[in-house]
C-alpha cells in the first residue's frame, strides 16, 4: 500500500502514471463502481450541449495536449506536453472553429514523435 508521504515524494510524471494505472485497473470492472447521482446529472447536461453543437468531445490523448486561454481579444489554443523536466509547447493558434483541425493534431503528434526520437538518441 502506498502512503500519503510516498505520494508526496513522487514526481509529477510518476503521479500521473500512477493515476492512469489506477484508472485502467478500475475500468476493468466498471459495473462494480457506483457513481454518485451528480455524475449522471453532469453527463446528461454535457450530452445536451454536445447534441446542440455547443460542445465537442475529445479523446483523452487530444485533451491532454490542448489548453485554452481567453484574453480580451481572442481565445487561444495551446498544444503542449508536460514532461518531468520540460514543458513542450507544440503549437499556439487563435480559436476560430469549434473543432481543432486534424492537420494541427497531426502536426503536434509528429512534433512529439520527433522530439521523443531525438531524446532516445
Amino acid at each position: 500500500m502506498t502512503s500519503t508521504l510516498q505520494i508526496a515524494q513522487m514526481s509529477r510524471e510518476e503521479k500521473l502514471l500512477a493515476m492512469e494505472t489506477i484508472w485502467a485497473d478500475l475500468s476493468k470492472a466498471e459495473d462494480e463502481v457506483d457513481s454518485p447521482a451528480w455524475h449522471g446529472e453532469v453527463l446528461r447536461e454535457t450530452e445536451s450541449r454536445v447534441a446542440a453543437g455547443q460542445e465537442r468531445i475529445a479523446d483523452w490523448e487530444t485533451a491532454k495536449l490542448e489548453l485554452r486561454i481567453k484574453d480580451k481579444s481572442a481565445e487561444w489554443r495551446l498544444f503542449c506536453r508536460a514532461d518531468k523536466d520540460a514543458v513542450l509547447l507544440l503549437r499556439v493558434l487563435s480559436k476560430k472553429t469549434r473543432e481543432t483541425p486534424q492537420t494541427v493534431i497531426d502536426l503536434c503528434v509528429a512534433r512529439l514523435k520527433a522530439f521523443d526520437a531525438r531524446m532516445r538518441e
